[in-house]
């Protein structure tokens, strides 16, 4: 039996299926269009220097660190230039490669790096565009940054803007591939990243038609569709993306944006997780785990998130007066699977007290408008807080103004 692990995570195997080359086109070794390289450089000790590293799944080139030479451990290292085609020898199979922008002119790579020079045969423009071309998703993961996402949009709108001026004529028809592949890209991101700006409703209806055609022709909707992290349909679409560092980009924003929706509802649950993922996303980036157990940890956090219900049940709480537990508590929650969570009892019941006193002030149509019934509200919270001896006046204060936001946000529910 073939081993299962033959290939990393990233690596979707095979040879892949080309379509027939286009009428006059031909096909060339890499060797007949690029001319490896190498520009040593000899480190000076007080120098300083821009390191940069290829992101894999052709993310491109990207700046790292400035060190000083003194401070850089592999003294061989080698100056690269606008242009220069770099590969990572060792990540190459996870599509680490990509063209050095002319702000990294001048950094510098270890040899762990080959930099390729096109040949005046090869337009520097087309080999950008195939370096970022083999994987839809990859190209999905470069827009996660907003200013690269604002700089592409701003690109596109211009793009599509002329086109649907030009079409049906056919001057325009050698841009409609084009189009449509950065329109799914353009679809794909914003449903990824939550993003309405790149609602494709802002574009012309011949631009829409063709995009919308393209994505039902290759059955990609689910990509393109914004779809809820506790759905049936989210786990359809992590199925369609290929990778583990492609489903956990899925997972990270849908966490994120359930947090954000969420987070005033109940703060103190909702602010754990929301460390949690910044810890488990800061975590991978350090390279303390990789894309499969970075996932498996995102779909523990979801699990929590889908269960919040749940964790307020396990401890005799409604939801509300679980938010309120954490107000008064100060601090995180417990997280789930610690041993020997301990909630404290007189805070719990401290919290069902204060909901139940409040409950019927927000059975009022159009309370959180009516000043009477929100200073009884907080009237009413105060005298069971200082019941409770809770904290010196200002602390009561402040709680108040929490659970009234608490009670706020939930009537938005």
């Amino acid at each position: 039996m073939a081993r299962s692990n033959q290939y990393p995570p990233s690596v979707d195997p095979g040879a892949p299926v080309e379509p027939p080359a286009p009428e006059g086109w031909q096909r060339f070794a890499f060797g007949e269009l690029l001319d490896v390289v190498e520009r040593p450089v000899v480190l000076d000790d007080d120098k300083e220097y821009q390191l940069v590293n290829a992101k894999r799944s052709r993310g491109g080139i990207a700046p790292r660190e400035r060190l000083r030479g003194r401070d850089i451990r592999v003294k061989s290292q080698f100056r690269i230039e606008t242009d220069d085609f770099l590969i990572s020898k060792r990540q190459i199979i996870h599509g680490a490669c990509g063209v050095v922008p002319k702000e990294l002119s001048g950094s510098i790579v270890s040899n762990e790096y080959v930099s390729l020079r096109p040949k005046s045969s090869l337009n520097i423009d087309y080999l950008r565009h195939l370096s970022f071309t083999s994987y839809f998703q990859a190209c999905v993961s470069l827009l996660e940054p907003e200013d690269v996402r604002a700089t592409f949009d701003q690109a596109f709108r211009a793009f599509s803007e002329s086109l649907d001026m030009l079409l049906p004529d056919p001057r325009a028809l050698p841009y409609v591939d084009d189009l449509r592949w950065l329109g799914k890209i353009r679809a794909a991101a914003r449903a990824r990243f939550r993003d309405r700006s790149l609602d494709l409703g802002d574009c012309g209806a011949k631009v829409r038609q063709l995009i919308e055609e393209s994505v039902t022709a290759e059955g990609i909707q689910i990509l393109v569709k914004e779809v809820s992290l506790f759905g049936r349909e989210f786990e359809e679409k992590l199925e369609a993306l290929k990778t583990p560092e492609a489903r956990a980009s899925e997972m990270e924003h849908a966490l994120r944006h359930e947090i954000h929706v969420r987070l005033e509802e109940t703060p103190a649950f909702y602010t754990s997780l929301r460390e949690r993922l910044e810890q488990i996303i800061a975590d991978r980036k350090l390279q303390r785990i990789d894309d499969a157990r970075q996932l498996e940890l995102l779909q523990g956090l979801r699990a929590e998130a889908r269960d919040e219900q749940g964790a307020a049940q396990k401890i005799g709480l409604s939801e509300f007066a679980f938010a309120i537990y954490g107000v008064l508590e100060e601090g995180p929650l417990p997280q789930a699977g610690e041993p020997d969570i301990v909630y404290d009892e007189s805070r719990k019941e401290l919290a069902s007290i204060i909901q139940e006193a409040i409950d019927p002030s927000t059975d009022i149509i159009d309370w959180a408008t009516k000043e009477d019934v929100q200073r009884e509200m907080r009237q009413s919270i105060k005298k069971r807080l200082r019941a409770a001896r809770f904290g010196d006046p200002a602390k009561v204060e402040a709680a108040t103004a929490r659970i009234m936001d608490l009670a706020r946000a939930r009537r938005k529910r």
